[in-house]
């Protein structure tokens, strides 16, 4: 795992770890934003965090905004694990993302990894995936877009080669909290895992057989898969576990995103041909499912 740099734009800027000299490697720096949208549709925000890293790297990141007596009063927690998908003029970010909310008025436990069973939360798991270009950016809101009257939170993801204007480099000593302002806990690890593999799936007298990138399902066309639809291949994205042989993993799912699924894992040493697994297509008429895996990258 390569620990990279991040900030609290416009309040605190810290280096985590030892980053590799940017002339000896392609940068990428991600901003996440924070805002608070207000009942009479305003919105305004304490700030945000970037990071900067390989533009290979993948990365985990967590904000969390506290309560406070100014305008920004609802506790809220995001963890994302991101892919990182650099293409020939954007970046696929593929994130799974787990929103939490605190509901009472104690937000102490918002910044703590558990929180304990006292805490009134709100908890939303998704998967985002978007496509960014240099620039460009992006808005989720994790517990729904805010109606007239009613507060909200929503985050606001760009990405570029340089970092950003406002970030500022004051050391966390010297940093103090404006007025009224929420308290925000945060922090963002980069981590290299492979990207994609070269996958050869056979169903039947279907076979699948070319490079498949983590977390990007493709669809194999089938005509007695379950309720009539086509089966979805998707590599999971794994933290490296540093040893050979590698071991991928995967999941299938049908089409209409209706159970049952599945999923399997398998293994292969660099330049010799991996493992085959077969596994029952649950839901299809006795059709059985193999993946051999070719490469990794």
């Amino acid at each position: 795992m390569t620990s990279i740099r991040m900030c609290l734009l416009a309040l605190v800027c810290i280096t985590l770890g030892t980053a590799r000299a940017a002339a000896q490697e392609k940068r990428a720096h991600y901003q996440f934003r924070v805002w608070q949208f207000l009942p009479d549709s305003s919105r305004t925000s304490p700030g945000g965090m970037w990071g900067a890293g390989a533009r290979d790297e993948d990365f985990h990141m967590f904000i969390a905004l506290g309560s406070g007596s100014g305008p920004l009063a609802p506790a809220v927690r995001l963890d994302g694990d991101f892919v990182v998908h650099q293409l020939k003029d954007s970046t696929l970010l593929v994130g799974d993302i787990t929103a939490t909310r605190l509901l009472s008025r104690d937000s102490t436990g918002l910044f703590a990894r558990d929180f304990t069973g006292q805490d009134r939360l709100e908890r939303r798991t998704y998967r985002l995936r978007t496509r960014t270009t240099r620039g460009s950016a992006v808005w989720f809101y994790p517990f729904g877009v805010p109606r007239r009257g009613e507060r909200g939170i929503a985050f606001e993801l760009s990405s570029s080669d340089t970092e950003p204007v406002d970030a500022t480099h004051r050391t966390p000593s010297n940093y103090e909290s404006p007025p009224g302002a929420a308290p925000i806990s945060y922090g963002i690890d980069g981590l290299t895992r492979p990207h994609r593999a070269r996958v050869r799936v056979e169903v039947g007298d279907r076979t699948f057989e070319d490079d498949v990138l983590t977390r990007v399902p493709v669809r194999i066309a089938l005509k007695s898969g379950a309720r009539g639809q086509d089966l979805m291949f998707e590599l999971e994205a794994q933290d490296p576990a540093g040893g050979r042989p590698i071991e991928m993993c995967w999941r299938w799912f049908w089409a209409d995103e209706r159970p049952p699924g599945g999923s399997g894992c398998g293994s292969f040493i660099p330049g010799i041909r991996g493992e085959t697994v077969e596994q029952s297509l649950d839901g299809s008429a006795g059709l059985k499912l193999r993946v051999t895996l070719l490469s990794a990258s």
